[in-house]
């Protein structure tokens, strides 16, 4: 219970408040935090893998990771995310905490954009980021004490995400499918699905498509319409208008910005 979890933090120093924009990658991490820190996810799709334990974050995740805590991160998607750095006065042992959140998300990421603001302005604004930072702790408790949205949910669509990574590029992915994985009805599966991941099944396979077609670009070693096709999208001009769509650069300027040689 997030009750339980923050109810005695008492903020003794903020180290940092900042956005992080980062791109996939397939493995980074492993060292123990300096830091305990809250970070809120706008966008991306990200997996934690701590010792005995592995949270995945989506749009509208809230993540409270404990000084000391060791993990390693891979990201499947462009991730941006608001971090605040901080210290406590007490010094006994706090697990990791994640809560995927709906429409109370841009209540809380109002919040860390407030944070990151007062930082800016210096250190005379230290007080305003506690007031915020407590602001959280507030929201969280009351979050977790409505059971707004149970870890449980997230383990029945588990099956679901895992076929839908190992198959991402099949032509026969439907909702009838992965329901059935899940032992669930279809109206039920998509409702669980855009609850814990903010995303239909059908987008969150176009963003796995198109992580696998940015590495692709990046490698350098097919041609658009190979990469096309190899990440399950039938039709190349389609391809290319998702891809801008998603990511500001049609495929071939990827590719380019991507493998230009870096200036020394």
């Amino acid at each position: 219970m997030a009750q339980e979890l923050f109810g005695n933090f008492d903020f003794s120093h903020i180290a940092n408040c900042w956005r992080l924009s980062a791109n996939p990658v397939q493995l980074i991490g492993g060292e123990p935090r300096r830091l305990h820190a809250f970070t809120f996810f706008a966008d991306g799709d990200s997996r934690y893998d701590f010792h005995g334990g592995t949270v995945e974050t989506h749009r509208g995740s809230f993540l409270y990771l404990p000084q000391g805590a060791a993990y390693t991160i891979r990201r499947y998607t462009p991730i941006e995310c608001y971090v605040i750095d901080f210290e406590l006065y007490q010094t006994e042992p706090v697990p990791p905490y994640h809560r995927a959140l709906r429409e109370k998300a841009a209540e809380l990421e109002n919040l860390f954009r407030l944070a990151c603001a007062y930082h800016r302005e210096g250190k005379c604004r230290d007080a305003e980021i506690k007031s915020v930072l407590y602001q959280i702790v507030a929201q969280l408790q009351r979050l977790e004490t409505s059971s707004y949205a149970p870890a449980a949910a997230a383990a029945k669509i588990r099956p679901a995400l895992d076929y839908l990574r190992e198959h991402m590029c099949c032509d026969d992915v439907s909702n009838v499918l992965l329901a059935n994985l899940c032992d669930l009805s279809e109206r039920r599966f998509t409702e669980l699905f855009a609850s814990c991941m903010h995303y239909s099944p059908k987008q969150y396979l176009i963003r796995l498509r198109l992580q696998k077609a940015c590495a692709l670009l990046k490698a350098g070693d097919l041609t658009v319409t190979d990469i096309a096709y190899n990440c399950g999208f039938r039709s190349v001009p389609y391809f290319s208008r998702i891809f801008k769509e998603k990511t500001g650069s049609s495929p071939t300027e990827y590719a380019e910005t991507a493998n230009r040689p870096k200036s020394s």
